[in-house]
């Protein structure tokens, strides 16, 4: 599965256009690798680069490389049914911090 389609690149605003909203900031995609880590995109450079948030080892707000999650050759997945919606409403849903 492609992890960012063309469809949704157009969606998503470029990096810093959400800067100062901070918890209520856009969320336009999920990507997850399966009971673990998640990637919550906010923004993104229309080449590589995204921002927003990510729950690893812990959660927090950053840049993370749609290519170097493709090149990790692990069942990364985007959640084709995700529901736009916002950094707030994602931390307030997320059990697992």
């Amino acid at each position: 599965m492609q992890l960012m389609t063309n469809e949704l690149a157009e969606r998503i605003p470029e990096l810093y256009r959400q800067n100062s909203k901070g918890d209520d900031a856009i969320v336009y995609a999920k990507l997850f690798l399966p009971n673990s880590w998640e990637w919550y995109i906010t923004e993104y450079d229309n080449e590589d680069m995204c921002f927003g948030l990510i729950f690893g080892l812990d959660m927090k707000l950053g840049y993370f490389s749609i290519k170097e999650l493709e090149g990790f050759n692990i069942n990364i997945k985007r959640d084709e049914n995700f529901k736009v919606t916002t950094v707030r409403e994602i931390k307030k849903t997320n059990t697992r911090y």
